[in-house]
This record gives C-alpha cells, structure tokens and sequence, in this order.
C-alpha cells in the first residue's frame, strides 16, 4: 500500500493533501489494516521451481512444496510465474480491509478446490479495494508523471491524468495506455515555455522546477541505444542456456548481450539489482538547500554523492574513448569492460563498444566541405556538437546558448574546446576525425542539458 497503490497519506485528485478537523493530514491506513492486509495473503507461495541441473535447469516444473525455494540464482522461474495458494497455509477467518469486511470460511475443510477458490476471491476482492481505492489515482499519476516527465508537477497537472485514471474515455478505470497517453499529450508536457528561456521584466530566465535529473544508469542507457552498442556475444548463444528458439529467433542474428552486473560504484545503481523496495531514491526527496526552500523535489539526487558524479562522468568517457570508429578494423578497441561469463575462456568479447563509426565519416565530410577559411575550425566544431546535442540532448544547447567566441554558457565553451583539438586542415585523416568526435561526445554528456531531461 505505501508504495505501489494508495501511500500513506490522503490526497485530493490534483495531489495536495486532505486534511483532517484539527488540520493534520490523514493517514489512509493503520497498523491494524496491515495486519489485516497480511492475512489475505497468508498461503500464496511458488508455483513452479527450476529443473535439475543436470537438464539446465529447464523446462520448468510445477511447485507442490509451499516452502520451496527460490531456486538457481541465475534461473528465477519462480519469480517468473503467477504464484499459487496453499490452502492448508491460508487464513480462513473473517478479515476487514479499508472498509471491505471479507467473511469467513464456512464451507468443508476438506474441499480443498473450495478452499483455493476461497482465498482467490479473497485477494481479488481485497486488490479492487485497494484498485477503486480514491487515493490510487493521485498517488500513482504522480509517481508515474516523475518518472517520464517532471519531478515537480503541477496541480493541474496532476488532475487532468487522474481524470485518465478515473475514466479512458470509454468508461474503463484503470487503463495505463490512457494514462501514459494523458502524460505525455498533455500541455506542461509539451509545452515550450516550460524549457526554453523566458524573458521576464527584462531579465532572461527558465522554469528552473520543470524537468527531472536523469538517473546514472539510464543515461548510460541512452548513450548505448543512440550510439548502437554491441558487444562479441550474439544474443543466440542464450540458446544453449533453455532460451526459447522462438523468442531468440524473433531478436533476428544482430543483438548482442550486455552484462553489466556490477556498476554501482561508478554509476550509483546496478540492472535489476536496487538495494531495496524503496529503490535507490525516494520520490519525495529533497536535496535541500536552495531546491527544498522553492518546495521542489529532486528524487534521483538522493543517490548522488560528489564523487559519484565525477565517477559516471568518468565512465561515460571510458567507453567515449573506447568506440568502434571503423568497423572493418582487423583489431577492435578494447571497449568498456565488465564482469565475464561464469566459465568464459575470453572475457574480451563481453566488453562493450558504441559505434560512432557514421558520425565520424559524416565528420570528415563536412571537414572537407567546411574548407580552412577564417573560423573553420570553430565551424567544425560547432557540427559535432550540435550533431550530438540533436542526439541526446533534443537540440536543447542550440536551443538554448546562441555560439558567442569566449562566453561561459555550456555550448560556447564545448565549441570553443573542441576548436583547439586536433587541428588540422582537410583532408583530415580518421586518427584526427576520432579525437575530435569523442572528446565532442565526452562534453556533451557531461553537460546540464544531458544530465537533466527537460
């Protein structure tokens, strides 16, 4: 309840809090509602555990054990299917659950098909309560809005993509398409104003509480996807580890893997590995000072640290500076390490490489083309990074930071740098081309606008 449904305190639909008489806010559950809570969910268990190891561990089979384990650490069949209920194990008595009274058992103890059927409907009425419950709509349009938006959403906001929740359109509550759709339709999402510099009472300002820090993991993330990242494992290997020939065919012969269990050091998170139900960061944290004094929340600073952020600068460089430039290479670079496959005889092949073999050609050409005039280098500058600022950053530097020679905004120092790199008169050689593009790549994903999602 406190995470994933109605959280902990009453809220109106546009998110701001109810308040009781004495003016406090209300609680929407008690300690007594999660006792209650707790005995709806006595005797639901695994329903399928891994096969012996000798067959791989697959296929799966079918769990009889309510206390059976886990399993294989790197096979979770059993997380990955519905669980089932033990009846012997399952609370029969009366139950009261935010307001819902779920009678008693009453019929034979020995009927164990009645008394399945019983807990079943059990939990699937105590999940409507929860799911028609007032406060599920604010409280998840907010969590969700954090995530794919802004962590600081207006009231209005708020309102508009719980109407969503309520009601599709079609009468259906609950539709996650709608809601998405109500999201990212909707006008703060889309609007201009929110990101481009306003001038108010002749001064130059911007809508400092739009926008949301990008979490460490997922703007590597996106480096990998812009900049097709591969490593020298193909994703059909997976088929002699019990992968479906179906699914792997479905992925086609390009996909590679990407192992990457151990980053947490250098990127503050981990894949599929947060420390706990609370994730890395609490949605209502505030990095305090100047943010908490304008009443703005900042949730993903809450796994920053100052040296944390010269770590992930530090490895987006490393793999900046070990991309594929020539894919015809008869030796490829050393790519960004990580952690091996249990028994691999090369652990070279699970590094990783982005390419930015299609920038760097495009670079030469427009190399060429720009000449040795006056401010050419400045020029060929001026297109790498706003080829990458396009790329990652959805052309907020050019947007933002006109070129000025010698100003101290984001854009004109990264041209300015880069100018002085490598100079050379065309034809450039690649050797020349390539220190310029990833040091331009380096700059740009450590800049404001790559950092923070506007």
């Amino acid at each position: 309840m406190q995470l994933f449904s109605i959280g902990l305190l009453e809220l109106h639909y546009d998110g701001s809090l109810k308040l009781a008489t004495n003016g406090q806010p209300i609680a929407t559950y008690t300690n007594d509602t999660i006792k209650e809570l707790s005995r709806v969910f006595t005797g639901w268990s695994f329903s399928k555990k891994i096969n012996s190891a000798a067959l791989g561990y697959v296929p799966a089979l079918d769990e009889t054990n309510f206390f059976g384990n886990s399993g294989s650490e790197f096979f979770e069949t059993p997380f990955e299917n519905p669980m089932k209920i033990y009846s012997a194990y399952h609370d029969q008595g009366a139950k009261s659950v935010l307001g819902t009274v779920l009678p008693a058992y009453t019929g034979s103890a020995t009927d164990t098909a009645a008394r399945d059927a019983y807990a079943e409907t059990e939990l699937d009425t105590t999940l409507n309560t929860l799911f028609n419950h007032p406060n599920i709509s604010p409280f998840l349009c907010r969590l969700l809005i954090q995530r794919l938006v802004t962590s600081n959403p207006s009231r209005g906001y708020l309102y508009r993509v719980g109407l969503a929740f309520a009601n599709d359109g079609t009468g259906v509550r609950g539709n996650l398409k709608a809601v998405v759709n109500a999201i990212l339709l909707d006008y703060e999402a889309r609007t201009m104003t929110n990101v481009d510099p306003q001038i108010v009472n002749s001064i130059t300002s911007v809508n400092v509480s739009y926008g949301k820090v990008k979490e460490p993991l997922l703007r590597y993330v996106q480096v990998l996807r812009s900049l097709g990242a591969r490593s020298q494992l193909p994703v059909g290997d997976l088929s002699a580890y019990g992968y479906p020939a179906g699914q792997l065919n479905n992925l086609g012969t390009a996909p590679t893997r990407y192992r990457y269990p151990a980053t947490v050091l250098d990127l503050g998170q981990q894949p599929h590995n947060m420390p706990s139900v609370f994730n890395w960061y609490l949605p209502s944290y505030t990095p305090g000072g100047r943010v908490a004094s304008a009443g703005l929340v900042a949730p993903e600073l809450q796994i920053m640290s100052e040296n944390l952020v010269v770590r992930a600068i530090n490895y987006h460089r490393t793999i900046d500076y070990s991309a594929v430039f020539d894919s015809t290479a008869a030796v490829l670079p050393a790519g960004q390490g990580v952690s091996g496959l249990l028994g691999d005889t090369n652990t070279a092949l699970d590094n990783v490489f982005i390419d930015l073999g299609t920038i760097t050609a495009n670079y030469i050409s427009q190399r060429t083309t720009i000449g040795t005039g006056v401010g050419a280098e400045v020029t060929a500058a001026t297109y790498l990074v706003d080829r990458f600022d396009a790329l990652l950053c959805s052309g907020s530097l050019k947007a933002k930071y006109p070129y000025t020679a010698g100003a101290t905004d984001p854009r004109s120092i990264m041209i300015d740098q880069l100018a002085t790199i490598t100079v050379a008169a065309p034809p450039i050689n690649l050797a020349t081309a390539t220190a310029r593009v990833r040091a331009a790549l380096y700059l740009v994903t450590s800049s404001p606008e790559f950092i923070v999602q506007k």
